[in-house]
């Protein structure tokens, strides 16, 4: 992501470098205030168009923030997709242009399939805006995440790989899978995530360890606190080493949502990227 032009060397803008240069000293949603400034407007740094302009490409990978204060941040040094900054107007509403706003895709310049924008306006859980459908990640054909096979989406976490798998799609004995985006708070308070895998799984959300085994069949839970219409970022990754079964399933609950009786299902967190 450098090149050399004459003597000197020319690389990507970090995404921290390039939300400071937009906001020119402003801690506001735009440079401008609470609202968008007109299209070709310069912000008080003389830079046109970082809130309306073409997406660009940052050097960073696309990952989780730290749970850390950071000064001068670097992001991820490795990952499958690069952080893009701007270019937000075009994804239908103002919210996504924002200074802070971020997204990413993998390094090329279609759209993935399945991650076309769809509307939130039917559930009680998110905001009324564009977002795109469900996790994104690499499945790799080892179980210590290395020999990436190919980018890998979804749309839910009831999974299981040995009954709904296309044909040609076997991924064979031993196989791994890291997915990240983000899932939004249901509800004030404390929510209880229930994780079951025949060999493990991990799930960070916001950055925190919520739900991590590996080795054995289980459920296992684990509780985080939210905010109702938060969103959060989530990474999930499974491990698939040998055996018959080959699934994955995670659902939560919450203060006057829970199980009520034995055999009673949860909800299911709703996915975005």
């Amino acid at each position: 992501m450098a090149w050399q032009k004459g003597r000197e060397t020319l690389s990507l803008a970090y995404k921290a470098e390039w939300e400071y240069a937009a906001r020119a000293g402003s801690q506001t949603p735009f440079w401008s205030g609470n609202e968008p400034p007109p299209p070709e407007a310069a912000n008080p740094w003389g830079l046109k168009s970082v809130h309306s302009g073409a997406s660009e490409w940052c050097f960073d990978w696309y990952g989780l923030y730290p749970a850390q204060d950071q000064v001068d941040p670097v992001g991820s040094r490795i990952g499958l997709s690069r952080v893009i900054r701007g270019g937000g107007l075009v994804r239908l509403t103002p919210h996504y242009a924002r200074s802070q706003n971020r997204a990413s895709y993998a390094p090329g310049f279609a759209m993935m399939k399945g991650t076309e924008t769809v509307k939130q306006g039917t559930s009680q859980l998110h905001q009324k805006e564009p977002s795109l459908q469900g996790l994104i990640g690499v499945w790799y054909g080892r179980t210590n995440l290395t020999d990436p096979k190919t980018v890998d989406e979804i749309t839910t976490l009831d999974l299981d790989w040995k009954f709904f798998q296309e044909p040609g799609q076997d991924r064979g004995d031993m196989w791994s899978a890291r997915w990240e985006g983000f899932v939004y708070g249901p509800v004030d308070g404390s929510v209880t995530f229930h994780a079951a895998s025949e060999h493990g799984m991990t799930v960070f959300i916001d950055g925190k360890s919520v739900v991590e085994w590996t080795g054995s069949e289980a459920k296992r839970s684990g509780t985080l606190p939210m905010k109702k219409g938060r969103s959060y970022p989530i990474q999930v990754t499974y491990i698939h080493d040998h055996g018959n079964k080959s699934y994955l399933n995670l659902q939560w609950s919450w203060a006057g949502h829970s199980i009520l009786k034995s055999g009673s299902t949860l909800p299911r967190p709703t996915l975005h990227g």
